[in-house]
């Protein structure tokens, strides 16, 4: 662990946390700015994403009506459908679904499904 000094008046604080095997450098005076890393969540997408259908680990086309199809059946009529994260290229027949492969679902009104990087 490293610990960098900006300032002599915080020496004596941070001098109490240091353990014994706390690294201290000397900067004489000189500017020293943390690194940033940047977790780049998309908190908003992933709250929403909690309400969504997940298909994330649908194994074929077939697999997903079926999700579909249930959740048709749990919510009232004329509620959206939304769903995302299937990954089509692991399936059997690796396409992307059609409004066609969808629109035959039983109790279905509106729908909107999302591939894995929509």
């Amino acid at each position: 662990m490293a610990v960098f000094w900006l300032s002599a008046t915080m020496l004596a604080g941070v001098r109490a946390l240091a353990g014994r095997n706390t690294r201290m450098v000397d900067l004489g005076g000189r500017l020293a700015l943390p690194g940033l890393t940047d977790a780049h969540f998309h908190y908003h997408d992933w709250a929403l994403g909690r309400r969504r259908l997940s298909l994330a680990d649908t194994a074929s086309l077939s697999d997903l009506r079926v999700r579909v199809a249930h959740r048709a059946s749990e919510i009232p009529a004329g509620c959206w459908i939304l769903g995302q994260g299937w990954n089509e290229t692991r399936w059997p027949e690796p396409r992307i679904p059609t409004r066609a492969d969808l629109d035959d679902i039983p109790m279905i009104e509106k729908q909107v499904v999302y591939e894995r990087g929509g």
